[in-house]
């Protein structure tokens, strides 16, 4: 086994000493070192190493490379073969060993050399993987979220333009001072707010650079329809309160309330409709008078019964219900859904439906109710 071999499985052969051969190859390279009169620190410049390294040398914690085996015989004007022992020998190297063993030192340089290159060629390449997969899910992450530079730009932006636009401290940026991001259009929408307002708020949009798009103060401010959606939004919170009690005998699937709103000739003439005209910013509003000029109550149930007779029943059970909680409507739409019915016409025909639409409340009396809900089922 070489000397190179012996040193990699970090033990050499027993000579005959206590101590381990490591131990003994230290002392002696110390000894030689003292020889020359040299601090560890002087021999380490020689070599082109770290006075640590010459200190574990000399412990025997590591032994020097081959390359640096050479170097220090030739430095001690020693036999090899004797920094191997640990000790002096009588007879000399034979110059052809001495040339063989440095050919061997100068190919373990050049290969550990070649190591060195290589897993430097490695670690570039490792690290430019790495690199390209952070900016890869930075960019996707940019994508679905945005990004925090472009969220401030819009911000900053935002409040210029109400600055300008307002005037300070009319308007000021909402949501502690936070864009939101839609992916579907790549742009930041700001929300703006007048305190004391709530009515007044709008929204501006930005592009990823912060470049300003639009806003839709004129639609929901201007032309009040933040007034009208509030409207919607509160009867309808208020129909789904009421509908929350139990009803005996009535499985409800959905139920919701809106208000008829906009102009006639869009949505029907059939009913009046709630206009921005009659309606103002911040207006505080009565719910009974509201549902009973404008409203609208929609309701699905499952039933099995889809005759008129039960959809006539129904029609005023819901209407006594909803009065008895402070609901009034203008409007009720009934439907029923029979979903036995899926399994005897087969799997995949859907379900038997019975509906009336928009039936208006003033007809929910009992007196020919049956025939008014038949002639609406027939119209449908």
């Amino acid at each position: 086994m070489s000397w190179k071999t012996r040193a990699e499985n970090g033990r050499l052969e027993a000579k005959g000493d206590d101590r381990t051969d490591q131990q003994k190859i230290g002392a002696f390279l110390k000894e030689l070192r003292k020889e020359k009169n040299l601090t560890q620190e002087k021999l380490a410049e020689k070599l082109n190493v770290t006075g640590r390294t010459v200190s574990r040398w000399e412990t025997g914690v590591n032994l020097p490379d081959l390359s640096l085996l050479v170097e220090l015989a030739d430095f001690y004007g020693v036999d090899i073969r004797e920094i191997i022992d640990g000790e002096r020998k009588s007879e000399t190297m034979e110059p052809e060993t001495k040339e063989t063993l440095l050919k061997v030192s100068d190919y373990a340089a050049a290969d550990k050399k070649r190591t060195v290159k290589k897993t430097k060629r490695r670690m570039t390449a490792l690290w430019c993987v790495v690199i390209v997969f952070v900016l890869l899910c930075t960019l996707t992450l940019n994508l679905i979220f945005g990004n925090p530079v472009s969220k401030a730009l819009a911000v900053h932006n935002a409040e210029t333009i109400l600055n300008i636009r307002f005037g300070r401290e009319v308007y000021r940026v909402a949501s502690a001072r936070y864009a939101d991001y839609w992916l579907e259009d790549q742009e930041y929408s700001v929300r703006c707010e007048m305190p004391g307002s709530p009515d007044s708020g709008f929204t501006m949009t930005f592009g990823m650079f912060g470049n300003y798009r639009s806003d839709n103060y004129n639609g929901v401010v201007l032309q009040k329809g933040s007034v009208l959606n509030r409207v919607n939004r509160e009867y309808h919170e208020i129909v789904l309160a009421a509908m929350d009690d139990p009803l005996d005998g009535i499985t409800i699937d959905y139920c919701y309330g809106s208000v008829f709103t906009g102009d006639n000739e869009e949505n029907g003439p059939q009913f009046p409709h709630l206009s921005a005209d009659q309606v103002e910013l911040d207006q505080v509003f009565d719910y009974r008078e509201i549902g009973r000029k404008y409203g609208e109550v929609v309701v699905a149930l499952e039933e099995t019964d889809l005759s008129a007779d039960r959809i006539a029943s129904l029609l005023m059970q819901l209407k006594a219900h909803l009065n008895r909680q402070g609901v009034e409507f203008q409007a009720m739409s009934l439907s029923l859904t029979d979903r036995s019915s899926a399994s005897r016409r087969g799997e995949g025909k859907g379900y038997d439906i019975a509906a009336v639409w928009d039936f208006p409340c003033d007809q929910i009396y009992e007196t020919g109710l049956v025939q008014r809900v038949a002639a609406a089922m027939d119209a449908e």
